[in-house]
């Protein structure tokens, strides 16, 4: 059996999560939402972006990432003609990745990294608790998710969720459809 540097958590099997952790013991834990984002973009972009950037970043520094966990509070919901959207309240959310963080440090990771596609998800949620000592902080798109926007998009910064899923996406755009928000 393979022992690889990095790999994708619900496909490994235990042998391999063990070497890995005992090599490298990062896991990457990407957070979204499903809200609408119009017409050209899936409705998990949030979550298929933040997997994106864990499998890239994982790639070069060896760990596990997880499946994207979907469960997002402050979406565009309570705006009227949103649709396709699944909001959830912000105790939810906080209590979801608490328990999700303290299982991870549980299964002997020294290091979780937390990508956040959606703002109002659970980065935002753990920056008002206060930090156990096992939990330093999260990771939203910095550096790296400048770097891929600028290289899909160039100057047109204003399409930054798109340029990600452009870079790391794998899925067709519903092109020329992005005005009408009621779909």
């Amino acid at each position: 059996m393979a022992n690889p540097l990095w790999g994708k958590y619900e496909q490994l099997r235990p042998a391999q999560i063990a070497a890995i952790r005992a090599r490298t013991p990062i896991a990457y834990l990407p957070w979204g939402a499903l809200e609408w984002h119009s017409y050209h973009a899936p409705i998990g972009l949030d979550g298929i972006k933040a997997h994106g950037l864990c499998e890239a970043l994982a790639k070069e520094t060896g760990g596990v990432v997880l499946p994207a966990v979907y469960v997002g509070t402050d979406t565009i919901k309570p705006y009227k003609g949103f649709h396709h959207t699944i909001e959830h309240n912000a105790e939810t959310v906080t209590k979801l990745c608490l328990e999700f963080l303290q299982q991870l440090a549980d299964e002997d990771f020294k290091v979780i990294v937390l990508v956040t596609g959606h703002y109002g998800g659970c980065g935002r949620s753990l920056s008002q608790q206060p930090s156990p000592n096992r939990f330093v902080g999260n990771a939203g798109f910095g550096a790296a998710g400048r770097r891929i926007s600028q290289e899909s998009c160039g100057a047109r910064r204003d399409f930054f969720s798109t340029s990600i899923q452009t870079r790391i996406g794998g899925f067709e755009y519903a092109a020329g459809r992005t005005r009408n928000h009621s779909g």
